[in-house]
């Protein structure tokens, strides 16, 4: 593996499962550190355990970017600044 994610810090929304998961995992193989968020925490320590297995340095957060009282769950909004 060319670990092209090296002192890299990757923040993967919805990472419990499916593409996310798989985005997760990939970026942990290159050599990135993952940060992981999803709704659930299970799917989230699942993902995080195989990344652990395969000696990675996760970081699992349970979030829900979702804001019924403010906006009646209609919008979401992430910003990232790097």
């Amino acid at each position: 593996m060319a670990f092209r994610l090296r002192d890299k810090v990757a923040f993967v929304t919805g990472g419990g499962t499916g593409i996310g998961a798989a985005t997760a995992i990939r970026f942990a193989q290159e050599g990135a550190t993952v940060v992981i968020c999803g709704r659930r925490r299970e799917p989230l320590d699942a993902v995080v355990a195989s990344i652990v297995a395969a000696e990675g340095a996760p970081h699992g957060i349970r979030v829900n970017v979702v804001m019924p009282a403010v906006d009646g769950g209609r919008s979401s909004v992430l910003v990232t600044a790097l």
